[in-house]
């Protein structure tokens, strides 16, 4: 499937890339990489920088569309959740439902708005402040209605989620970590907490 994406992809941004994950060349005699056989190898699909730039060395694609859908779906994940939500709370009572990734949620979108702003990226941005926002609501909401077993959960999963958004914070700056070092961290950190 994600073959074809790719071709599509190829095709409306006249790439010249061959269709293939792997080297051309694959002769296993030669040490290097570049040279198998004596020829110049192509490189993989995925390591051609110029396959999404359009003509004229424009990266519309990947620099404005792709990252408008991503905005787009990231937006739509966490809006999904709130006619539920919003049924729950109308019903008084959480039933069957599972507050714990209400939290979770929080903390991610935290970590990912964090991380916007030290990469100055306002796609990562615009993806994260909607669910930020959306994500405290849902954590009020579900404490007001949740019996005190799942409210007491809910409420330790947030405090040890926001303290390790503090901890990082603090490490970062009481390192002496340059923006690019605290951009890592954090993308390390986000990726940690969606695991």
């Amino acid at each position: 499937m994600y073959m074809r994406v790719l071709a599509v992809i190829a095709l409306l941004t006249q790439s010249a890339v061959a269709f293939s994950t792997r080297q051309r060349c694959e002769s296993s005699l030669v040490s290097k990489p570049e040279l198998r056989g004596g020829k110049i190898c192509e490189p993989s699909l995925l390591s051609k920088p110029k396959l999404l730039k359009l003509r004229g060395g424009n990266d519309l694609v990947t620099k404005a569309i792709v990252p408008t859908i991503a905005t787009s779906l990231a937006n739509a994940m966490f809006f999904s959740g709130l006619p539920e939500v919003i049924s729950l709370k109308a019903a008084g009572s959480l039933g069957a439902f599972n507050p714990l990734p209400m939290p979770v949620i929080f903390a991610n979108c935290l970590g990912w708005l964090i991380y916007s702003f030290l990469k100055k990226d306002v796609f990562i941005m615009a993806s994260n402040a909607p669910g930020l926002l959306l994500a405290t609501w849902y954590v009020l909401t579900v404490t007001r209605i949740a019996d005190p077993t799942k409210v007491a959960a809910v409420e330790s999963t947030h405090m040890v989620l926001t303290a390790v958004h503090i901890a990082t914070a603090v490490g970062c700056i009481f390192l002496g970590l340059d923006r690019a070092q605290m951009t890592t961290v954090y993308g390390v950190l986000c990726n940690i907490i969606l695991l």
